[in-house]
């Protein structure tokens, strides 16, 4: 995906990795968030946390900063989010990102969550 579309790529038990440029990197440390090279990738990062609720306050930090989340294969941050919302830990609107294909990308805003049940469908806005 492009990277001058900072996203968040992948959530783990204590970690999340974010792809960020240099102007997003900047915005972060100054938020005093450490930031860990990946030495896999070069344009990602790590973030590390140890609880729910400071996982809450990154997403929050990341999400204020007009950071997308990635739609996962299975269970991805956009997913985590919507987790975190239905808990009532987080409210508001976020962007999720995902790649239809090589330089197709979609970006959208989502402001409501989706809860999935037996009978169907609901939708719920905030």
């Amino acid at each position: 995906m492009d990277i001058s579309i900072p996203y968040v790529s992948l959530v783990k038990e204590d970690k999340i990795y974010i792809y960020l440029n240099n102007e997003y990197k900047k915005k972060l440390e100054s938020l005093n968030i450490k930031l860990k090279e990946d030495n896999l990738v070069e344009t990602r990062w790590i973030v590390s946390y140890s609880s729910e609720t400071e996982l809450v306050d990154l997403f929050i930090k990341l999400r204020d900063l007009d950071i997308a989340f990635s739609i996962g294969k299975g269970w991805g941050p956009s997913e985590k989010f919507e987790e975190l919302r239905e808990k009532g830990l987080i409210k508001g609107k976020y962007k999720f990102i995902a790649s239809r294909g090589p330089g197709k990308i979609f970006i959208e805003e989502k402001w409501f969550l989706e809860i999935y049940r037996k009978c169907g469908r609901f939708w719920f806005f905030e």
